[in-house]
């Protein structure tokens, strides 16, 4: 009876952060943070703390662990996928990974 109830807890969280993500791509969120970022952040080390920063008051206060990987995957992706000019001078060649919040992605075509 327990498990049941607490299965049907955690998928009702995930249906809810699975809508969240879908408006939140709906609405070019990650788009513009990514914008956001580029503008203002210029060091590797301060992107790295800022993300840690927002991550630990997201996840750890508000989400509960597989909704805040739902929710906060898509918006953190695309800061890997394109390269600012400091990343650039520390990936070595273009065909090389570059590095975003500990995690490799690999360089667009």
């Amino acid at each position: 009876m327990k498990a049941g109830s607490l299965v049907g807890a955690v998928l009702i969280l995930l249906a809810s952060a699975l809508g969240l993500t879908s408006y939140l791509v709906d609405a070019q969120v990650p788009q513009r943070l990514l914008v956001l970022i580029q503008e203002r952040i210029h060091s590797p080390v301060v992107f790295l703390l800022a993300l840690n920063v927002f991550t630990a008051s997201c996840s750890a206060a508000v989400l509960e662990i597989y909704a805040a990987i739902v929710v906060l995957a898509p918006l953190v992706a695309p800061a890997g996928g394109r390269p600012s000019a400091s990343t650039r001078s520390i990936s070595a060649s273009s065909s090389s990974p570059i590095w975003s919040s500990g995690f490799c992605f690999p360089r667009p075509a």
